[in-house]
């Protein structure tokens, strides 16, 4: 968040772009970061195109599950993969298990986190 002189607070985006090498490992000093304050993704979408995303033979879109950065990448980045990021999808999943007892829903979860870890579960 960043207070914003007669704005107020407001919430700070960061995009991150870099290369990965075959075996998926990031390559040394290949990122580069955008800031912005919301609004139109302009800087973003200049970003992409200095790094030659288009060219790309496989890209991805890593975000919170917000509907708003869902849109942007469908709209924006149409054939990227779009992925929700590890830390949030256990986050929505433990909301959508709700049931009846604290001790089955950490089964559930776990059952959950386990397929996902072994690369069973489907869209």
């Amino acid at each position: 968040m960043a207070n914003v002189r007669a704005e107020g607070w407001k919430e700070v985006k960061i995009f991150e772009a870099y290369v990965t090498g075959q075996s998926g490992q990031v390559r040394g000093r290949s990122q580069s970061y955008v800031m912005h304050l919301g609004g139109p993704a302009f800087k973003l979408a200049m970003e992409a195109q200095a790094r030659r995303w288009s060219q790309a033979a496989q890209s991805a879109v890593v975000g919170d599950g917000a509907a708003w950065i869902w849109n942007l990448a469908a709209r924006d980045y149409p054939d990227a993969a779009h992925i929700v990021d590890w830390y949030h999808a256990k986050q929505h999943l433990c909301a959508a298990c709700i049931p009846t007892s604290l001790s089955r829903q950490r089964r559930g979860l776990t059952n959950i986190v386990q397929c996902c870890m072994r690369d069973k579960l489907n869209r």
